[in-house]
């Protein structure tokens, strides 16, 4: 007599819960490179890129400095104002 095994449900459930969890891990990783990976992350154009983004955010806080320094300065001529009115 010859012995076949038939896989049981919930030897074939786990089965297939692992090969579901293996190709949405493969699916995962494929888009992981897609997007960060590659030429665009290492590319001298990306590196160009992120230099005019880092001088475009130095300039702003340049902008910010200034414009808390007005603001400073206005409302040191507001306290004085109030105090010479008391």
């Amino acid at each position: 007599m010859s012995r076949t095994s038939t896989p049981s449900s919930s030897n074939l459930k786990q089965w297939v819960g692992i090969t579901l969890s293996l190709i949405g891990a493969v699916i995962a990783s494929i888009f992981w490179i897609q997007s960060y990976g590659g030429e665009h992350y290492y590319s001298e154009i990306a590196g160009e890129n992120l230099e005019a983004e880092l001088q475009e955010v130095k300039d702003d806080i340049r902008l910010i400095r200034d414009q808390n320094n007005d603001i400073i300065l206005m409302l040191g001529r507001i306290e004085g104002r109030l105090e010479s009115n008391e």
